[in-house]
């Protein structure tokens, strides 16, 4: 058990560089370990890791504990003749960097204030993925 706890904690504060020995006990309380203080900071001594004020926070940590959930967001055009003449279309697209699976969020001749600051609160709500080379309308298989 003793061994568990030590692994948890040695691992939640190597992820979480910012998270104290406060932040850490209650993490372990709830997945069932109560563990005072103390023995937290007994714990991450002993593997030789400072107290979360000193703890390195560089780019690449970050990039890695939150990589699943990262995207990019970018525009690229498409000239298109219509009978008008040539049209260029903005498209812009969000990326999931973990998967490299491609969203295309939308499409317009003028982009506005209102497409370019496109806000989504999910996946599930982009218009169109693009996987594998296979263009998928949302709410297909």
């Amino acid at each position: 058990m003793l061994a568990e706890i030590r692994h948890l904690a040695v691992r939640m504060a190597r992820e979480n560089p910012r998270w104290g020995y406060t932040p850490i006990q209650g993490a372990l309380k709830n997945v069932g370990h109560r563990v005072a203080r103390s023995t937290i900071a007994a714990i991450l001594k002993a593997e030789g890791i400072p107290p979360s004020g000193e703890r390195p926070t560089a780019w690449c940590m970050f990039r890695r504990a939150h990589w699943p959930a990262l995207v990019a967001a970018d525009f690229f055009t498409t000239e298109v003749w219509t009978a008008r003449g040539l049209v260029t279309y903005y498209t812009m697209f969000i990326i999931e960097l973990q998967s490299r699976r491609v969203h295309v969020a939308g499409s317009t001749r003028y982009p506005d204030e209102a497409f370019v600051t496109f806000d989504t609160p999910s996946p599930n709500s982009w218009p169109t993925t693009i996987s594998n080379g296979v263009i998928k309308a949302s709410g297909t298989s």
